[in-house]
């Protein structure tokens, strides 16, 4: 073969290999009439199991996002039959609530008026789960604008187990999951997990942490999240993080530290003169903004 040939040939060879940063888009719209191959809104798959299965399989090591229409999904009965139901999360995947199935933009939806569920009950109102809703084992996957509820687990982190990885939650709704072990929503066993603009409302652990709990191998971010009647049965209502947790706000100029970020009660909270009356002590008459402590939050 002569030089030139040779080197067309590889040239050619070079340009159709896909690197494996590559992205790739699935839509999911359990309103589909029938399950397509994912890749338009107009052959949405039905369920979230089959874009992650793709994930998993065809695109595995590829970076792939998954669009949600509005609705509520399940996972397929899995391994383990009907206490195990679940989803496992590819390393490389982000999955994005708040789609009415039409948008061509991620800056189009609208998580409010279109919300996604990860429903978490099971199909027999007698049985608790043995694994949670989903689960991370590596990577860096997301989960973007999405409401997750109802899981009971017997064991830690009914909706959420992170094993290993750097996962991200942002924008998502953690809601009514209870389990008889720690973190009533979410278990972070190693690595690290980050939350941004997240609610927890009304998680509960028997044991530690009622909403979140990590290990002492795990660390924790929280900015901009609230928590809101969650319950741990021994230590940490809304959080127990053995291996350490940073809790941030950016504020309006979303820079943290900068000095205009609003750590008070916002009015409506459960916590609004729930605690006692008297001021003063250890914490001082004054919180960190200068203000008085001992201040009638509520008018009442």
């Amino acid at each position: 073969m002569k030089p030139n040939s040779l080197l067309r040939n590889i040239v050619a060879a070079t340009l159709t290999v896909l690197p494996l940063s590559a992205q790739f888009l699935r839509h999911v719209d359990a309103r589909a009439a029938a399950s397509g191959d994912g890749s338009t809104w107009a052959s949405a798959y039905r369920t979230l199991d089959e874009a992650l299965a793709e994930a998993r399989g065809a695109l595995v090591g590829y970076e792939v996002w998954v669009w949600m229409a509005s609705g509520e999904y399940s996972p397929e009965v899995g391994g383990g039959g009907l206490a195990a139901p679940h989803w496992e999360l590819p390393g490389t995947v982000s999955v994005y609530g708040g789609f009415a199935g039409f948008e061509t933009t991620l800056g189009e939806r609208d998580i409010d008026a279109n919300e996604v569920v990860l429903d978490g009950h099971l199909r027999s109102g007698s049985m608790r789960r043995t694994g949670a809703l989903l689960t991370v084992d590596g990577g860096n996957p997301r989960l973007d604008g999405l409401t997750i509820r109802g899981c009971d687990r017997s064991n830690d982190g009914a909706a959420l187990v992170v094993r290993s990885g750097t996962p991200t939650l942002s924008r998502c709704n953690f809601v009514d999951n209870l389990s008889s072990g720690s973190g009533g929503a979410i278990a972070v066993l190693g690595d690290s997990l980050a939350c941004l603009d997240c609610v927890f409302r009304g998680n509960s652990a028997e044991h530690q942490g009622g909403a979140v709990y990590g290990t002492s191998a795990a660390r924790i971010e929280f900015d901009s999240c609230e928590f809101v009647l969650n319950i741990g049965g021994e230590d940490g209502g809304a959080i127990l993080a053995a291996g350490g947790a940073v809790l941030t706000s950016f504020g309006p100029d979303e820079v943290a530290g900068s000095g205009d970020e609003d750590l008070r009660l916002s009015p409506g909270s459960p916590c609004v003169d729930a605690s006692s009356s008297v001021a003063g002590g250890e914490l001082g008459d004054a919180d960190c903004g200068g203000q008085p402590r001992g201040v009638d939050g509520n008018g009442t």
